[in-house]
């Protein structure tokens, strides 16, 4: 799966609609400074939910929609409006590798999959828009309305995730190659799904610890405190009596003999007439 094609709507830097193709081998996107080239990589995260606001740089979803200026003569131009009010990104997945089947796709648009014509092209598109009281976003894929959980499990089949590598941003190459060891072993496992498989690993083993040291807990069958009743170090609540009573006998057996008792004393006498007989 890879993008076939971006269009965007009134978005940031993009007046209008506007479509860049991305073709199956490479593409290269060049131009000076300040021409939008990021805009671009802000669009994808956009449109399919991997990055927040602080990630395509804007404080918040509105400042994504196109400003384009607020001088006298672009407002009257405009019918005095200062510019549009919504603002869109479609990705066109190319999916003739079935990167995620029929079956994916219909459970992410909550239809049968009789319903799904065909997965040959899948469309994600994310759509925001201000009024005066608030601002709105809207995911579709298809054309459909969804929710962005959808979407996300829907990438997710493809190996498209928040937390991959799947675009790298400016900066991304250079702090790899200053990390670690340890830390670029841990992007490669994220990338090739290794990460992933070894935390569903060691989620079975912790609920497990868990059961199992909840079921060494004492229980009580009475919460109360009495008097003389212990405290249980583990959940914080008394004993019951029935606990209580056994560790008062084994603290009674426990202090009755004495060093210096009869028995030890009537002991010590068998012992010294052993050794004088012999």
């Amino acid at each position: 799966m890879h993008i076939k094609q971006l269009v965007l709507e009134d978005f940031k830097s993009f007046k209008g609609t506007t479509r860049i193709p991305l073709y199956d081998d490479f593409t290269t996107i060049s131009g000076p400074n300040g021409s939008g080239k990021s805009n671009i990589i802000d669009g994808v995260l956009f449109a399919l939910g991997l990055a927040r606001t602080r990630g395509i740089r804007a404080r918040k979803l509105t400042d994504l929609i196109h400003n384009p200026g607020h001088d006298d003569e672009t407002l009257e131009d405009m019918g005095g409006r200062g510019g549009p009010s919504e603002a869109s990104v479609t990705v066109v997945l190319d999916n003739a590798d079935r990167a995620v089947d029929r079956g994916d796709v219909a459970a992410a648009m909550g239809v049968e999959a009789e319903a799904v014509e065909g997965v040959d092209e899948i469309t994600v598109k994310r759509r925001v828009k201000e009024t005066e009281a608030n601002y709105y976003s809207y995911y579709y894929l298809n054309e459909r309305s969804v929710n962005l959980s959808d979407v996300r499990e829907l990438l997710s089949a493809a190996g498209v995730t928040p937390e991959g590598y799947n675009v790298v941003m400016q900066g991304d190459v250079t702090d790899i190659t200053s990390m670690t060891a340890t830390e670029r072993r841990r992007i490669i496992d994220e990338i090739a799904g290794v990460a992933q498989f070894d935390e569903k690993k060691r989620t079975p083993s912790t609920n497990s610890r868990r059961s199992r040291s909840a079921s060494r807990r004492p229980t009580c069958a009475s919460r109360s405190a009495r008097p003389g009743s212990t405290v249980c170090r583990t959940n914080a609540r008394p004993h019951c009596s029935i606990v209580n009573s056994r560790n008062r006998r084994r603290s009674t057996r426990a202090t009755a003999r004495p060093p210096n008792s009869r028995t030890s004393a009537r002991t010590r006498l068998r012992r010294g007439r052993r050794r004088a007989a012999s």
